[in-house]
Parts: structure tokens; sequence; C-alpha cells
């Protein structure tokens, strides 16, 4: 190892297989950090750059290895609790490319997001905020009568813990069973639309570059995760550059640091409105980077701000705001048959001719994620 001190990834699944590929064209040495032997990653690279700790819980262990290395350098996977982990972190090291606490923890948890959005230039469907007791008490539910609503834990994330009810006395009967009385939710009424996702990269509180694509969203295994996605939108441009507008203002009204704001959307074609339901400053879980290919602009991009005047990936200068071009589009696809298919536009077939299919991993069909029940392949147009 080299006397540069490494830079620590968290997180050990198949969606940080893009920053691993960007980090290997720097010549900064790093270690995967996770508590899962058998996730992808730890395969892919070796043991010898895994360190086997739970980010997610064992800050002491994570202090100790920034002690001993020296590190400065420390970043996020592609869920909440890494991000989480490294706002922890920066309290009390000099990282870099990490947010203040408020405006981390703002971005973070679902109920401040929803409360700062708003005054933020986002606009967000109707939504009640506090805990089980407190809403069943009060008339922040009744704000929301009239259609469907979608509940989620305010820590939650991979659409993990979410659920749409269609009658609030169905939510009120739930709510009234919560084994913690104090957990805190979001209900928000619920949107149908065309699901879409944007990711900003910030340089200065400018946005430097962007990229968009339509989603498919699933409730399979107990939660709303995407699916199927395809690059770029389906969407006409105008509402895209709406998306990305909003998003920066956002920035500016937090005061973020350079780096990735992605947002998820959807878009009432009715009403030409789109509404944003959350945000993040890490990796998207969904695998959306995989429009662009491992160790692409994306990737180098979102890496940048963390090894900021160590080293500098390799395509991700700008001048000006520009668009990422996607490698191909990309389908997720499914083991489980029971996996409903009606949610699958036909526009998202009929835009891809000629198509060749490029499986993400090495064996045919190869599981990763969701208890190895999706397998990821490219269709390229």
């Amino acid at each position: 190892m080299s006397r540069v001190a490494p830079v620590l990834v968290l997180g050990t699944g198949a969606s940080i297989q893009g920053v691993v590929a960007s980090l290997q064209n720097t010549n900064l040495d790093f270690f995967i950090v996770g508590n899962n032997r058998s996730d992808y990653m730890v395969e892919k690279v070796g043991q010898g750059l895994w360190i086997n700790i739970d980010y997610s819980k064992d800050k002491s262990s994570l202090y100790d290895l920034i002690r001993k290395y020296g590190v400065q350098s420390v970043i996020p996977g592609c869920n909440d609790a890494a991000y989480r982990m490294c706002l922890d972190l920066a309290t009390d090291f000099s990282l870099l490319g990490i947010d203040d606490r408020v405006s981390g923890e703002t971005i973070t948890f679902k109920d401040q997001f929803s409360e700062s959005a708003p005054a933020g230039g986002l606009t967000i469907p109707e939504t009640a905020c506090g805990t089980a007791e407190a809403m069943l008490g009060g008339s922040k539910l009744n704000d929301l009568v009239g259609g469907p609503v979608i509940i989620k834990p305010v820590d939650s994330h991979s659409g993990l813990g979410t659920r749409v009810y269609s009658t609030q006395d169905a939510l009120k009967q739930d709510l009234e069973g919560v084994s913690q009385p104090q957990k805190r939710f979001v209900v928000q009424r619920f949107i149908e639309g065309h699901h879409f996702s944007v990711s900003v990269f910030l340089h200065n509180k400018m946005v430097s570059h962007y990229c968009s694509a339509s989603e498919f969203v699933s409730d399979a295994y107990g939660g709303r995760w995407i699916e199927r996605s395809i690059a770029p939108s389906l969407l006409d441009v105008g509402t895209i550059e709406e998306a990305v507008s909003s998003l920066q203002n956002f920035a500016q009204y937090l005061g973020l640091c350079d780096g990735l704001l992605h947002g998820q959307f959807v878009h009432q074609e009715r009403l030409g409105k789109s509404y944003c339901f959350e945000v993040m400053r890490r990796l998207p879980g969904d695998l959306f980077g995989y429009h662009f290919g491992d160790g692409a602009p994306y990737h180098d991009l979102y890496l940048k701000p963390y090894l900021s005047g160590r080293a500098d990936p390799n395509g991700a200068e700008s001048s000006g705001r520009q668009t990422l071009p996607a490698r191909s589009l990309r389908q997720i696809h499914t083991h489980d048959k029971s996996v409903s298919q009606a949610n699958y536009r036909s526009s998202s077939i009929r835009s891809c001719k000629g198509l060749r299919i490029f499986p993400l991993t090495e064996g045919e069909k190869q599981g990763i994620g969701f208890n190895n029940k999706t397998f990821i392949s490219f269709k390229e147009c």
C-alpha cells in the first residue's frame, strides 16, 4: 500500500461497482467496508480490499480505521445508512465532500425533507408527518381526505416499509396497531403518474451535469422499488429541465457542497405537473448509474468532491450544464413470475430497435440484491 491515505467506500453490494471501477482509474488505494462476506463486490475486488465492519452501526471501529490510516475520504455507497454514517464521522474528522449535519439530515430523513422541500423550491405531494399517536389524535390525516395515500417510515430506504392505502380507515387501523407509538411516519397523497429520476451534479451550487431515467415501480418483496428503468427519460426535455432547476434551487436553499443530488419524481400528465418525493446525496440504490457504465463520467463525477485535491477521475471536467449520455437502455428483470407486468409501458419496448442483451453479471441470470431475486442486463439500441 502507498503512503497516501486510502479511500473508504461504505458498501459492498453490486451498486458500488461503478465507483470501484472509477477508483481503479486513480492512483489511490481503497477499501470497501461492510459486514456481508457474500456480497457481490467482496468477491469481485477480493478479500484483501474488504474490511469487515458493519458501517451502519459500528462507528467505533470506523473511528479506529480512520485514525489508523489518516483517512480523508469516506464515500457513501448506495443506502441511507452509509450516508448517515458519513454525517456522523464528519462531525469528528475533516472528511471531504460531506455536508453539514443539518443539511444532511434534511435530505436523509423523510419528515425533515417534506418540511423543507416547499421552501426550497420543490413541489411535493400533500403531506402529513408525525408519530402514529400524533397523527391519530390530530387533524393532519383529515387534510388528506379523498383518494389513496402512501405511508413511509421517516428513516426507511429502498422503498422498505412503504405501503399504499386506498382508504384512510385502513391506514388508521394499521397506525393503531403500530408497536412503537413514537415512531415517526410520513403520509402523502398517492400520485399516479410517470415515475422518473434525475441526477444533477453540483459545482459551486450550480448544476454542471445532469441525466434522467424513466422508472417503473414494483411492490414485490415487501416494499416499493424500481424494477425497470430506461435512460434517458421518455418524458419531454422541458419536464426534465424543470426538475433539474428545482433540484438546483433546493441545493442553493440548503447550501449544499459540490457533488451528486439525486431526485425521484412522479409526473402527472393530466395536470402537467411533477412532484418530488425523495432526494439523496449518496449513490442511488436503484442502480441508476448503470446506465452510464463502470468507470464512466457518472461515477467519476460522484467521486470528485470526495477526492478533491487528491486525484481527479477521468472525464469529470465540465464547462456549463451538460447532459450525460446513457450508454444503453437498462432493464432490471425478475426471476419471480408472479411480478405483474401491467405497469410496464409499451412505449419503453417500442423505443428499442435491434436489441442486443448484455448481462451485467458473468453467470447467466445471476441474481443480485433483494435476496438474489433480480438480475440486470442492458438493452442497447
